[in-house]
């Protein structure tokens, strides 16, 4: 059995609030460790989320390295080729020198025949004497042209002995758009000219773009000296001849690795992307493939959105089974009360029947009431909520007629009326007091009643209180004053 009276075990459990949840120390202790659990779980969440997008921008990286060393790799061989060529160009100006019209002959229609397959994108193969004057090229229908005003032509003449590349200029002799791989003649340590290389740019682009179709990633090829794209796997006619601008800095690792990865927003399509580059160390060239950023942001956007929703469904369902389980607790402990209520009912209604027995044929009707008052004001009144079954047959009126508390003092005269309010002074000052008064019975007749009462307890602001009413009714007359109210 509780140890509290249930009507504060009452009072107590309706403190609770609505959902009858009172916070006791456990409920916040689990509260604590839900919230501490929830802060943990957010933290998690969030460090997978992050851990995931750092994994798919390394995926992204790998990718683009790859495709940027794919592309080095066929870079290099026409590179190579080009080398080739230009040694056969060289071979084929020094048998015209030598008077060999047959071997000049065989070795131009060989690099004609060349420049006609469009291999790596050749146009034509040219050849530019110390003057400026284009001698000698794959074009049919040629004649001497002045190139001395060229880009390309004037680095050989002031000193360049590597390989130059131009950017996308209107060829002369060949009539179209094209890019020139240049490197120069040089006879006896000095200078003697330039054999060009004419690359049309839209047919280098078509090779890229056959490489890298459906691959979702954008390759090009840039000049070194300026950024200028040469030539690009998408949009080529669109983008070809512009600068992109990256905003890097040449650190030490990128000077000793010749490459880098990095996001930015192109200039040239405002797109944010991922951008992997090398730069050549055979030809000033730098080799870049691209992807946008949203192929790691939208993946990383629904993980993050599921991630987020699931921590924050499973916070919530964690607050509801710890509402759900103190619920049960304060259920549990709501029906023990009830139980313990009815239980105290019924031992109360066993008692009192075993009284009214007891006090059937007693002189004295006893009875239980509470007495309420102002602070600082005399009580004025007695109000009894519960009389032994002998009371009818003492006073002569059924409990009901004096419940109520002025129920007395209807049935008194003055004299007796003002005794009673000295017994409840006395009552509430000093604990226990008694009286006599005259009472009229419901057949108008008149007894003498002696009642006596005892406070036992307090609750609240009311004082608990047990008493008794005897029939002393003597042989006076029936106008008999009352007795003094005694402490």
């Amino acid at each position: 059995m509780n140890a509290l009276p249930w009507h504060d075990r009452l009072r107590h459990l309706a403190l609770g609030g609505p959902l009858g949840i009172r916070p006791t120390r456990g409920l916040l202790l689990a509260l604590l460790l839900w919230a501490a659990g929830t802060v943990g779980v957010v933290a998690l969440g969030e460090r997978a989320v992050a851990r995931d997008e750092v994994a798919r921008v390394a995926d992204v990286q790998r990718e683009l390295q790859w495709a940027v060393e794919g592309l080095r790799h066929s870079v290099r061989r026409a590179l190579e080729t080009l080398e080739d060529l230009h040694a056969l160009a060289q071979l084929r100006r020094r048998m015209e020198h030598a008077g060999d019209a047959a071997a000049t002959a065989a070795i131009g229609d060989r690099l004609a025949a060349i420049a006609r397959q469009e291999r790596f994108g050749i146009r034509q193969i040219a050849e530019i004497d110390a003057d400026g004057m284009l001698r000698w090229t794959t074009t049919p229908g040629w004649e001497p042209v002045d190139l001395s005003d060229r880009e390309h032509f004037q680095v050989h003449r002031d000193g360049r002995r590597a390989l130059f590349v131009s950017r996308p200029v209107m060829g002369r002799a060949s009539g179209s758009w094209t890019v020139q791989f240049t490197r120069p003649i040089l006879e006896d340590g000095h200078f003697a000219g330039v054999i060009v290389f004419s690359i049309d740019p839209r047919l280098l682009s078509r090779a890229l773009e056959r490489i890298h179709q459906h691959s979702g990633i954008i390759v090009g090829i840039l000049r070194t000296a300026d950024r200028t794209l040469i030539a690009r796997s998408e949009n080529a006619a669109q983008y070809v001849g512009l600068q992109p601008v990256f905003h890097f800095q040449m650190t030490e690792e990128l000077r000793r690795d010749r490459g880098g990865f990095l996001r930015t927003r192109s200039n040239l399509d405002d797109t944010s992307s991922f951008y992997s580059f090398r730069i050549l160390d055979e030809a000033p060239l730098v080799l870049a493939a691209r992807t946008p950023a949203a192929v790691v942001e939208e993946p990383a956007a629904v993980f993050r959105h599921w991630v987020r929703l699931g921590v924050g469904t499973g916070s919530l369902l964690a607050l509801a089974a710890i509402a759900i389980l103190f619920q049960r607790r304060q259920t549990a402990a709501t029906r023990r009360l009830l139980e313990d209520i009815r239980h105290d009912s019924a031992t109360a209604r066993a008692a009192w029947q075993r009284l009214d027995q007891l006090t059937s044929a007693a002189p004295a009707a006893l009875y239980a009431a509470e007495i309420t008052a102002q602070e600082g004001a005399p009580p004025t009144g007695l109000s009894r909520n519960h009389f032994t079954g002998n009371v009818e047959r003492v006073t002569g009126w059924p409990p009901e007629a004096l419940a109520p508390a002025a129920s007395i003092a209807e049935r008194t005269d003055n004299a007796g009326r003002l005794g009673r309010l000295e017994f409840l002074r006395r009552l509430a000052e000093h604990g226990e007091a008694s009286t006599e008064y005259r009472l009229r019975r419901p057949d108008g007749s008149w007894i003498r009643v002696r009642e006596d009462g005892r406070v036992i307890g307090r609750q609240g602001g009311a004082l608990q209180i047990c008493g008794s009413l005897s029939d002393v009714t003597r042989s006076e007359t029936a106008d008999h004053a009352p007795l003094p109210a005694t402490p």
